[in-house]
């Protein structure tokens, strides 16, 4: 028997009549049939846990609430609600509570897709298309005038095909691009941060940074340096000063490895401080954000740095203070948050969202990719989805965008061979 655990919420009006199985509150309109526990072998004990862990977790505001779903053999076993949907207005959650499931999408697609793969059903490299045929036909926007609201939409000349090439963070891409690809100009790949800093740390096996051409970011996870609620430190400056006066006094804690960016970060800031032999400066390497929070506010470190979208929640309970944040300007929605610039460190360390094409591409192939990238970055689209995904502003296209990069790669170089990760 095949045991399924839904997390949905089904658009209908509540039902009151009375169920044989106490532990489900079918909307009327949903048309499925309803099992005992002992029909679908459950006990109400068993259910009953159910319960309890969402009354736990509502309690520790973990979550505000939820709506759970149990179907086994196509018959509803278990339905509740949970908890409220709009804490600030105390509205209850009910069963046909619509949510906004954003990207749990992809996972819910991908497990689908590999069952039916499994089970010898479905090819793993069938085209959408194939069962899809309105697929087949995608159109996209087409802002010719420059002016949001007379894009219009046109067929593609060519299906867009997404090839997802794991292996060796970003290496096994990266190597594919350079030795057989390397002119395809209507190739374009995906790269962070991450990417220049496993380059500058000779992480390809010998690939460098130019052998491919870096079109642009147009989005960021601001970097951040953060301390306790309670820390003496009230701003990057205090900090700074107290690592100037003793290098011992301060630790820091991340969520990358000895080396990784996150250790980067206050490296740079030290940099631009003129602090010179950074293997003094304590670090803690931990098993990402939260656990880095967590040494820094049970006082094992002094500071932590990372990412924005790993402090949000920390810094809304009140645990944390951010004393910095490492952006070209201050954050939208933290504009309380003051930049390591505006306290007098020009530093940007920021884990961009950004695009590399082949090192073989003429110019124009180039201009154009940066060209249509900048109208992406220009849109009100983007900005909606920036903010709905926690990215800051960071625009950087074409030349300008391959002058940073050439410049991060330097200085995360001299910096990692200064650590000794690197010889």
């Amino acid at each position: 028997m095949k045991f399924k655990l839904l997390m949905t919420a089904f658009a209908a009006a509540v039902s009151t009549t009375s169920m044989a199985n106490e532990f489900v509150n079918k909307p009327s309109s949903l048309d499925i049939p309803i099992a005992t526990l002992n029909q679908a072998g459950f006990t109400a004990e068993g259910l009953k846990r159910i319960d309890t862990f969402f009354a736990s977790e509502i309690e520790k505001k973990r979550v505000p609430g939820g709506v759970v779903g149990i179907v086994r053999d196509g018959k509803l076993v278990y339905l509740k609600a949970h908890g409220m949907q709009n804490p600030e207005t105390q509205e209850p959650m009910k069963v046909d509570t619509i949510f906004g499931l954003a990207s749990m999408t992809k996972p819910m697609v991908s497990v689908g897709t590999l069952t039916l793969t499994q089970q010898a059903k479905l090819p793993l490299f069938s085209k959408v298309s194939d069962y899809y045929p309105d697929v087949a036909n995608m159109k996209v926007a087409n802002a010719t005038t420059g002016i949001q609201k007379n894009w219009t939409c046109e067929e593609l000349d060519k299906p867009v095909q997404v090839t997802n090439m794991p292996g060796a963070g970003g290496g096994l891409a990266f190597n594919t691009v350079v030795n057989e690809r390397n002119d395809d100009a209507d190739l374009i790949i995906a790269a962070s941060s991450a990417t220049t800093t496993r380059l500058a740390q000779n992480a390809y096996a010998g690939r460098t940074a130019d052998e491919v051409r870096f079109v642009g970011a147009i989005g960021a996870d601001p970097g951040i340096i953060a301390v306790a609620a309670d820390s003496p430190y009230n701003s990057l400056k205090d900090l700074v000063d107290a690592i100037l006066a003793d290098p011992g006094s301060v630790a820091f804690a991340g969520g990358s490895a000895v080396g990784g960016f996150d250790h980067l970060k206050p490296l740079m800031v030290l940099k631009e401080a003129g602090f010179t032999d950074i293997t003094k400066i304590k670090y803690i390497g931990v098993d990402g954000g939260a656990d880095a929070i967590t040494q820094t506010v049970g006082g094992f470190t002094q500071a932590m740095t990372g990412d924005m979208s790993e402090v949000v929640s920390f810094l809304a309970n009140g645990d944390i203070r951010v004393i910095a944040v490492l952006t070209d300007e201050r954050v939208p929605g933290f504009e309380d948050i003051p930049t390591a610039t505006e306290q007098g460190y020009s530093v940007v360390a920021v884990n961009w969202r950004g695009l590399y094409v082949p090192k073989g591409v003429s110019d124009d192939t180039f201009n154009s990719w940066a060209d249509k990238l900048q109208m992406v970055a220009d849109s009100a689209e983007w900005k909606e989805a920036m903010a709905a995904n926690g990215l800051a502003p960071f625009t950087k296209v074409g030349g300008n965008f391959q002058g940073y990069v050439d410049g991060l790669v330097a200085d995360i170089n001299a910096m990692s061979k200064e650590l000794g990760v690197i010889q």
